[in-house]
């Protein structure tokens, strides 16, 4: 199991309708990439099955993070790690259009005002280990798209699409566009609801095209919590979709929309793994509350009493093709007092589970990357 010890990141959450373009671009590679101790990273290996023929190989990876120090008075923590090849000893660069991501995730120990991440992030494959971060909110460190796999904790999942127009006036989705399971889903995620929170379920990401090809421009991402033979399908990401929630969206269109985060794909994005909190953060509003609402407004927070890290393993790349999600049906949902007020957007399984995500767990000489030890806050 890996415990790193909780480091410092600061993000910058400007209400600004325009990125920072001046910002430092990462140090220049060293000649020889630099080899870190082993105590410096821990293997992470990727199950790829998006080759030609289709079958499925472990990467050589691992993740470093950007060093270590002590929790702020205040709370503000993180723990970021990322993606790199253990062979050539850069960032390991993920092309995810017409591919599904997945991953199994345990929310369970994360607290309401916590934030477990898992994203991508377009960084330079060359930049020195550890160093290079950027996102759609650091202005100080480089602005660059984003795609939130996850952001969540046991009381509510989130997904987001941030793109970022690199032009002279760098417009950037700070806000993003995003599915948020508190505000569409909330009475089938949670403690002991459809989807149960505090026990392990199976992330999934699909990334679609136009011309369901690679080379196509990105019109579609959309997610499904996969738990003992259930799913739920979240609402899909689309132009369309963001262009509803422009009110409080403003630079969405003029970032570019899924189009420009579809070519920052070409590229290629860095996955990055993330624990955090935002005790007194005025960037990002109370102690979390823009992501779970905050305990004094949501029942399910008062469920989720841990204080331990997440856990991902699992984590798997294959084409959408080799998926048959047309094997899924509608189910039957459980009912609850309120629960004719929504739309019922689950699917469950004809076949158990869909075919080629129906892979084995681990084996017990392999571990779960687990965040753990707060350290700090409260």
């Amino acid at each position: 199991m890996f415990y790193p010890k909780p480091i410092i990141l600061t993000l910058l959450a400007s209400a600004a309708s325009i990125c920072l373009t001046s910002a430092a671009p990462p140090p220049p590679p060293p000649a020889v990439p630099a080899k870190l101790d082993p105590a410096e990273y821990i293997s992470v290996p990727i199950n790829r099955c998006d080759t030609p023929n289709r079958k499925c190989h472990k990467l050589n990876t691992a993740i470093v993070t950007e060093g270590s120090t002590n929790v702020t008075a205040a709370g503000f923590v993180t723990i970021p790690g990322y993606l790199f090849d253990l062979n050539s000893w850069k960032y390991y660069l993920l092309h995810l259009k017409i591919r599904m991501l997945s991953v199994d995730v345990n929310l369970g120990g994360v607290k309401c005002g916590r934030n477990a991440a898992f994203y991508t992030s377009q960084m330079k494959k060359e930049a020195t280990l550890g160093t290079g971060y950027c996102d759609a909110h650091t202005d100080a460190t480089g602005t660059c798209n984003e795609m939130d796999i996850l952001e969540g904790n046991a009381a509510t999942k989130a997904y987001s699409a941030h793109p970022y127009a690199d032009t002279e006036n760098g417009y950037c989705s700070h806000q993003g566009c995003n599915v948020n399971t508190n505000r569409d889903q909330n009475k089938f995620v949670g403690p002991g609801l459809y989807i149960d929170t505090t026990k392990t379920f199976t992330l999934v990401s699909a990334f679609t095209t136009h011309d369901k090809s690679d080379k196509g421009d990105l019109v579609g991402v959309q997610q499904w919590m996969l738990q003992d033979g259930k799913a739920l399908a979240q609402t899909l990401i689309t132009d369309d979709y963001c262009l509803n929630i422009e009110t409080w969206n403003l630079n969405y269109t003029k970032s570019g929309g899924l189009e420009e985060l579809g070519r920052s794909f070409d590229i290629g994005h860095v996955l990055v793994f993330s624990f955090w909190g935002d005790q007194n953060s005025i960037e990002y509003g109370n102690n979390m509350s823009w992501l779970d609402q905050g305990v004094a407004n949501n029942a399910k927070c008062n469920q989720t009493a841990g204080e331990s890290g997440p856990s991902y393993s699992n984590i798997r790349i294959e084409f959408i093709k080799d998926i048959k999600v047309l094997r899924l049906r509608r189910s039957n949902l459980p009912q609850t007092a309120d629960s004719s007020h929504q739309t019922a957007p689950s699917l469950s399984f004809d076949d158990h589970i869909i075919d080629g995500l129906h892979h084995p767990r681990h084996s017990q000489e392999e571990t779960a990357l687990v965040f753990g030890g707060w350290g700090g806050g409260s």
